[in-house]
């Protein structure tokens, strides 16, 4: 009995990799890629930018609409299982406290307001 679980689980595992396979290779000729092959410095590429954060420079940059004047107190990460932001606070010319809550992968202001 023990010796056909074995095989089982041996098939299960060539079915899976050839299945992988088959994925791999049909991805490679779809037509949003003009139906060529991906080049390794392309896939490297894509690989090395998937789920990179920005750096806060880059996000720093990017920020629109701060009133003239304020600056940076602080910076907090908030991870919520699949969800990350960055809370970025921020101090005004005439002393308010602004929050705004930024998508660290897009650099995208999902939030603000106002501390009390």
């Amino acid at each position: 009995m023990r010796r056909y679980t074995t095989i089982g689980i041996i098939f299960a595992a060539l079915g899976f990799a050839l299945a992988a396979w088959w994925l791999a290779a049909t991805a490679l000729d779809h037509p949003e890629y003009g139906g060529e092959p991906i080049s390794d410095s392309a896939v490297r590429h894509l690989l090395s930018t998937a789920n990179s954060e920005l750096s806060l420079e880059q996000i720093l940059a990017g920020l629109q609409g701060l009133p003239e004047g304020s600056r940076l107190l602080e910076v907090e990460r908030y991870a919520n299982g699949a969800q990350t932001l960055l809370e970025f606070e921020f101090v005004t010319s005439d002393g308010r406290i602004l929050e705004w809550w930024v998508d660290p992968f897009t650099g995208e202001v999902v939030g603000e307001g106002v501390e009390h």
